[in-house]
């Protein structure tokens, strides 16, 4: 099955850079010939992987640009659904039992429940 997957990590690479690299050549022509300033703009910004190295002092990070843009709403965006993931380590601590329904008893014998229905 190891192989399959390999196969397929091939034939997806294989496929991306056929099809999607002309493509992204192809914007970039087109893109030159709109906006003579992008010709500087591909110069300093890589194609298609980021660089790892720090652009310059002008480029760090800055909160107060942060909090100016409301930036902390993308991650609040993020964070949310994630408190309400029922997999996530220490969920079980979060939920409760629900509420005996009309009729319905709960009755504890030695530490095992036992549930009765009253019809």
């Amino acid at each position: 099955m190891a192989s399959w997957r390999l196969l397929l990590a091939v034939l997806f690479a294989a496929v991306f850079a056929l099809v999607y690299l002309p493509a992204i050549q192809l914007e970039q022509q087109h893109l030159r010939d709109l906006f003579p300033e992008y010709a500087d703009y591909t110069a300093r910004v890589p194609l298609m992987w980021p660089r790892l190295a720090r652009a310059g002092a002008r480029d760090r990070f800055r909160w107060q640009l942060y909090v100016r843009n409301e930036e902390y709403k993308a991650l609040l965006g993020f964070l949310a659904p994630l408190c309400y993931w029922p997999g996530r380590p220490g969920a079980e601590l979060f939920r409760r039992p629900l509420p005996p329904r009309l009729g319905e008893h709960r009755i504890v014998d030695r530490g095992v429940e036992l549930q009765s229905v009253i019809a």
